[in-house]
C-alpha cells in the first residue's frame, strides 16, 4: 500500500494505491455501502473522488478537496 497526502495553501489531495486483488468498477452495484458512503461523504464536503481498479492489478483512490469549498457550502 502506498499513501500520499499533499497540501497546498487551500487544497488537499490524498492518493491511496495498492497492488492487491482489485475489482471491476463496472460490476459494483448500488448496494455496496463502502463506495457509496465514500461518495456521499466526498460530496458533502465538495471534494472530488476518483476510484480506479483493475481485477488482479490493484486499486487507486484519489481525493482532492479545496478547503474553501466546505466553508462556502456551510453558508
Amino acid at each position: 500500500v502506498e499513501i500520499t497526502l499533499s497540501r497546498q495553501p487551500e487544497m488537499f489531495s490524498l492518493t491511496i494505491r495498492d497492488d492487491g486483488c482489485g475489482f471491476d468498477p463496472a460490476a459494483v452495484t448500488q448496494d455496496h455501502l463502502g463506495l457509496g458512503i465514500m461518495e456521499e461523504r466526498v460530496r458533502s464536503i465538495g471534494a472530488v473522488l476518483k476510484v480506479d481498479s483493475t481485477p488482479s492489478v490493484g486499486t487507486e483512490i484519489f481525493l482532492r478537496w479545496n478547503a474553501n469549498t466546505e466553508e462556502k457550502n456551510d453558508r
